[in-house]
């Protein structure tokens, strides 16, 4: 079946969503197969750890209670013994009945001996069994537990980085992910589209996924960025004073307070993560406009009525205004559909001739669509258009970690693993595809094929400052943290040099130390006086720190890294090139941090890579590909047999008409 992407929402619903979830759950199956693991051990194992724990905490919960009844029944005997010894006193005072008093109080101090009694034996005795039996259960959870992470293990091993661009790969052609932001896939966006790296030093890259829809690029990214934003610090005085207040009977002198509160309001850093899309196109390159969320995209159609009808309002009066105002160099002119022009907003474009060849009808009727569909996320994109590169950021995408980190697949249970695996591709896919949608939705995007680009291998380093400051962002930050800062940091990427395939980088941390300062402000008292309030506050001054990285994209796995790193000819070289520092490999590309390196430590590196490019994991992860593209490719062929006789059948029909008609 041909995907037509011309009407995304539909394809999604109609074919790519269950397209997706197919391919997913015949990925998992396929790992499965690959690690060999026995399922039926593993479900075994896993419902007997369950039903442990349960025991376990329900005998966590007796002890508990038993524990529970034990400190109260102290508290009692205390409070009996107290109780005795004051009754017995006031009963030799007579200061109540001697008799009454001296039995209470006797009785008072014979009890808690009972009830010590009872603790010492029976509460004693039984916290001693549910501690016994607490601890037999805990023994045999914990072995259980090792047991099926032993059973998982293969398959564990086989997670790897890029899972989900994997599976997308295989639902349509149309659209293809990258493996990583790559030099290459940077220099196309660049030098065609005047994409250019984030210099801005208050903010970072912590996630990023490069792709193309039909061979136009587009990239998503993720940042953390510092802002300022403004704090209110507050100190009080306490005032006295007297006051001579005139009565009837003369006059009196009184006593007063009043708290005085001072305010100074200072700038503070703070930060935040934002995602969103970079898509480069060549259609309509003078346009320019920005959308956002409109709030008529959840009203019925009555409401929806009066809405569009108020906004056509609007705009004729826009359109009006501009037309008159002779300075307005790109004047206003509404469109033939108010529905489009109310939903999709986008009234500040300047180029109306570009943006009416960009939303042809087809586009409309797409993006209204697309505005008033309540599944799956509803018009909950901005839409920004910068001559030929356009950028998306959707409110769902802020809270989706498109990371893909293998350890959110990796679990000790078989059924839990299948069900997060499915469960997170399924929602990556639909994430990404509605942060596709508002694009997917203008034909001529689709229909404008990306120019011929050959890449010369220009382009001043190895890696991109995205991916160096995505690997930076991997590793504790206290690494790169100034012994000052406190403040959180952001990491910047400056290049050094080249050694052969390795980048020496410099990541420049950003941060602020607290400088604390004390104010004293003026206020008015009750008393008519000035007084000075005290008020503290804080000043955040900049500070930096540079640590240097090395970056470079190695041919290995996950699990090969793994083994990688605790072979002995790999902690040899690493002794000398990073003094041992940590380091990460992740989507092919692997750091570390330590001293810039020469060419020749380079080199060493590249060689001890290249013998475990072979690496067994990387070979069965190889195959897993290789089984789920002849899985495509037959139900290619599958679908392409099935057309063909489909067209046979019409062509013989159409034969058939035809001679019929010429017979007539």
């Amino acid at each position: 079946m041909a995907v037509d992407l011309e009407q995304p929402l539909d394809a999604y619903k109609i074919y790519l969503k269950d397209k997706h979830h197919d391919n997913t759950v015949k990925y998992f199956e396929e790992l499965t197969r690959e690690s060999k693991i026995d399922i039926a051990s593993n479900q075994k194992i896993v419902k007997e750890y369950n039903e442990t724990v349960k025991l376990l905490e329900q005998n966590n919960k007796s002890s508990r209670k038993y524990k529970a009844l034990k400190i109260l029944l102290i508290i009692l005997i205390i409070a009996m013994f107290v109780g005795g010894i004051i009754m017995i006193y006031c009963g030799a005072s007579d200061k109540l009945s001697k008799g009454l008093g001296i039995g209470v109080g006797i009785a008072l101090i014979i009890l808690p001996i009972i009830i010590i009694v009872l603790l010492a034996t029976i509460i004693r005795k039984k916290l001693k069994e549910l501690k016994d039996i607490i601890d037999k259960l805990q023994a045999k959870a914990d072995k259980l537990l090792k047991e099926a992470w032993k059973s998982m293990e293969s398959l564990n091993n086989l997670y790897d980085w890029n899972i989900p661009a994997y599976i997308t790969n295989k639902d349509t052609d149309l659209i293809v992910l990258d493996k990583n932001f790559n030099a290459k896939r940077f220099k196309y966006l660049h030098d065609l589209y005047g994409f250019d790296s984030i210099d801005d030093e208050t903010s970072s890259t912590v996630m990023v996924q490069s792709g193309e829809i039909l061979g136009n690029p587009f990239v998503i990214c993720k940042d953390f960025s510092q802002d300022w934003h403004d704090v209110t610090y507050q100190g009080s005085i306490i005032i006295h004073w007297t006051e001579t207040v005139h009565t009837k009977d003369g006059t009196r002198i009184e006593h007063r307070s009043q708290t005085l509160i001072a305010t100074i309001t200072k700038p503070a850093p703070y930060y935040n993560y934002d995602t969103y899309v970079v898509y480069g196109n060549d259609a309509c390159p003078n346009l320019s406009f920005r959308r956002q969320p409109s709030s008529g995209a959840d009203l019925d159609d009555k409401k929806l009525e009066k809405y569009v009808s108020k906004k056509s309002k609007q705009l004729d009066k826009k359109e009006k205004h501009d037309l008159m105002d002779n300075d307005d160099k790109t004047n206003f002119q509404k469109m033939g559909n108010d529905e489009f022009e109310a939903l999709f907003g986008a009234t500040n474009r300047d180029n109306e001739v570009e943006f009416r060849l960009l939303f042809t009808p087809l586009a409309q009727r797409n993006m209204i669509k697309l505005i008033r569909s309540k599944e799956p996320y509803g018009d909950d994109f901005y839409f920004t258009k910068d001559k030929k590169i356009n950028y998306i950021q959707s409110l769902h995408s802020q809270s989706f970690n498109y990371r893909a980190d293998p350890e959110v697949f990796i679990d000790y249970d078989y059924e839990r693993a299948k069900k997060n695996f499915i469960a997170y591709n399924d929602n990556f896919f639909k994430s990404f595809f509605f942060d596709l949608a508002p694009l997917l939705s203008i034909p001529l995007y689709q229909q404008n094929k990306s120019r011929d680009y050959i890449y010369k291998n220009d382009y001043f380093a190895n890696t991109t400052s995205y991916e160096q400051e995505v690997l930076a962002n991997q590793y504790d930050k206290s690494i790169f943290k100034h012994q000052e800062c406190a403040t959180d940091t952001i990491l910047k990427a400056h290049f050094n040099s080249k050694a052969g395939d390795v980048d020496n980088i410099t990541i420049r941390s950003h941060g602020f130390k607290k400088v604390k300062h004390l104010d004293m402000v003026p206020k008015l008292g009750g008393d008519g006086r000035m007084h000075s309030v005290p008020v503290e506050w804080y000043e955040y001054l900049p500070v930096y720190k540079d640590t240097p990285i090395s970056v470079t994209e190695k041919n290995s796995t996950r699990s090969g890294f793994a083994n990688l790193v605790n072979s002995p000819q790999f902690q040899k070289i690493m002794s000398t090139i990073s003094k041992n520092g940590p380091c990460h490999f992740e989507r092919g590309l692997f750091t570390y941090i330590g001293a810039t390196l020469a060419t020749s430590q380079a080199n060493n590196l590249n060689n001890l890579f290249g013998n475990v490019a072979t690496d067994a994991r990387l070979e069965q992860i190889l195959k897993v590909e290789r089984a789920v593209n002849e899985g495509v490719k037959q139900e290619n062929k599958l679908n392409e047999a099935s057309n063909n006789q489909t067209e046979e059948k019409i062509e013989a029909v159409d034969q058939k008409e035809n001679k019929k008609g010429s017979n007539d």
